[in-house]
């Protein structure tokens, strides 16, 4: 996972869910469950993601951050 924005994933796959479900009309109640799952399971995969790739004995200070020069 090397370059690779994992945090920026693992934030951003609960807000699309929350934006998925929220652009759903309110009588699909059952998708929205459905969807929230998905979403959820998504989050929790990412996360043991992280966790599998983490060193613990890595001579890095911060693993998986990203750093962009903009200005």
């Amino acid at each position: 996972m090397n370059g690779f924005p994992i945090l920026l994933v693992l934030g951003l796959v609960p807000l699309v869910g929350a934006i998925a479900i929220a652009a759903l009309p309110r009588d699909r109640e059952l998708l929205a469950k459905q969807l929230a799952l998905v979403f959820s399971l998504a989050t929790l995969a990412v996360t043991i993601g992280i966790c599998v790739a983490f060193e613990p004995g890595s001579g890095e200070r911060f693993q998986f951050a990203t750093s962009y020069e903009w200005i």
